[in-house]
C-alpha cells in the first residue's frame, strides 16, 4: 500500500504544479500496480462507463426535475393544491 500511496502523493503535486506528464505517469502506474489481466482492466472499463452513465442519468433527470418546477410555479396555488383542500 505504500507505494500506492507514494503514486498518489506524486500525482498530486504533478497535478498541482500543472505538470500533466508525471501526473499521468504516476496515475498509470497506480493503475498497472491493480490491474495486468484483461478482466481486471475490463473492471477498469465498466466503472468508468457505468460512472458516466451515471451522471448522464442524473443530469437529464436535474434538468427534467428544474423544468417541471418552473412549470410549478407558474401554475396558480390555489389549482396546484387543490386536492389537498378540506370540504
Amino acid at each position: 500500500m505504500q507505494i500506492v500511496e507514494e503514486y498518489r502523493a506524486k500525482a498530486i503535486i504533478a497535478k498541482e504544479h500543472g505538470n500533466e506528464k508525471d501526473e499521468e505517469y504516476y496515475l498509470k502506474m497506480i493503475i498497472g500496480i491493480y490491474a495486468w489481466k484483461n478482466d481486471q482492466y475490463w473492471d477498469i472499463a465498466d466503472f468508468l462507463y457505468y460512472r458516466n452513465l451515471n451522471n448522464l442519468v442524473k443530469k437529464a433527470s436535474s434538468t427534467t426535475l428544474k423544468k417541471l418546477t418552473e412549470q410549478l410555479h407558474s401554475v396558480k396555488k390555489q389549482t396546484m393544491f387543490e386536492h389537498t383542500k378540506k370540504p
